[in-house]
């Protein structure tokens, strides 16, 4: 997302709270939004692919704020495995669209396979970098997204609000899904998230 009045570039990381988000700025500040970048293709996008709009625009993009968010990857990985059994089979179904690849990966897998397979995956340099360098002037923590969100608010002037949380998936500690093998798949899949966030199982 990009909001040309406020002058900022959000990327989001799935599974992370960026819906939430997302639906605040598009009911408070739609102003200014960038239509090219909120296309639906275009949500998860990179951040070099968002830097590269500006400089189609030739806008300078040092100009803009840039934030996005994290979360412990352990908790990623479940979380987008269970939305994809559930609250997105149950949006394909609904709207009769064919189900995808990954969608029934994940209803006919276990965690455990979901963990070892190409569809588990860290975005890190998609979401965060930039010419092979970490490009994030603010990363929101889902963990403490409340608090997080009123700092982000304050830096950019806009209006405090408590988020109202969309698209979550309800489950017991992630830690419950995990065995000795997966633990090590998704620390080495997820190594520079657990590293620049420092979080751990």
């Amino acid at each position: 997302m990009i909001n040309h009045k406020k002058k900022f570039l959000y990327t989001h990381y799935p599974k992370c709270g960026g819906t939430t988000v997302r639906s605040y700025f598009l009911s408070n500040y739609a102003e200014g939004i960038d239509k090219e970048i909120e296309n639906v293709k275009n949500r998860h996008c990179s951040l070099s692919h968002t830097i590269q709009r500006l400089t189609d625009l030739n806008k300078n993009p040092a100009e803009y704020f840039k934030f996005s968010f994290t979360r412990n990857p352990f908790a990623i990985c479940l979380s987008f495995y269970l939305f994809q059994k559930t609250n997105n089979y149950n949006r394909l179904k609904r709207t009769g669209r064919r189900l995808s690849r990954d969608v029934l990966f994940c209803l006919n897998n276990s965690f455990a396979e979901y963990v070892k397979s190409e569809y588990c995956f860290s975005y890190f340099d998609k979401i965060y970098t930039h010419n092979n360098a970490f490009s994030i002037d603010f990363v929101l923590r889902q963990e403490n997204l409340g608090n997080d969100f009123l700092e982000l608010c304050q830096t950019l002037k806009l209006k405090e609000v408590e988020l109202e949380k969309r698209n979550q998936t309800t489950h017991s500690h992630y830690r419950d899904y995990y065995d000795s093998e997966s633990i090590k798949i998704v620390e080495e899949k997820f190594e520079k998230d657990l590293n620049q966030f420092n979080y751990s199982f």
